[in-house]
């Protein structure tokens, strides 16, 4: 199959754009979802197909200057990757921790029942012989 034919049997949206801003490719679903033809769009400045865009937080933010976004969107993904292993070395180490300190929380045994009497000479329990004594 060949990538125009693999791009317009998507669902999804697809396009591309240069570093300059200028569209390169528009998908069928692109077109769908816009409501823009291809033909109107490729070659165009993504500025000029979608003027409300520089009213948005990347335009006011970027000036139309593609190097800064992509510096931002690296500077975002390294930052994602940062975090992602840090929290894999927190699980790490919760795991660890959680093996080494789940013996020292067992619960102590408590005993509920008193323990048997112990006998004294003769077959007798101790406290039978406490009994027999008296005034």
């Amino acid at each position: 199959m060949n990538p125009r034919a693999l791009l317009d049997h998507l669902e999804a949206g697809v396009a591309a754009i240069g570093p300059d801003w200028t569209i390169v490719e528009w998908s069928a679903a692109a077109a769908r979802m816009t409501g823009l033809a291809a033909d109107r769009v490729l070659g165009q400045t993504f500025w000029t197909a979608f003027p409300l865009a520089q009213t948005t937080q990347i335009g006011k933010n970027t000036d139309g200057n593609f190097a800064k976004v992509f510096a931002e969107l690296q500077a975002w993904k390294l930052e994602a990757e940062k975090l992602r292993a840090e929290n894999q070395a927190l699980r790490e180490t919760h795991a660890t921790l959680k093996e080494t300190i789940a013996p020292l929380l067992t619960p102590p045994v408590i005993v509920t029942q008193a323990p048997p009497a112990i006998s004294a000479p003769g077959g007798r329990r101790a406290d039978d012989n406490a009994e027999k004594k008296g005034p």
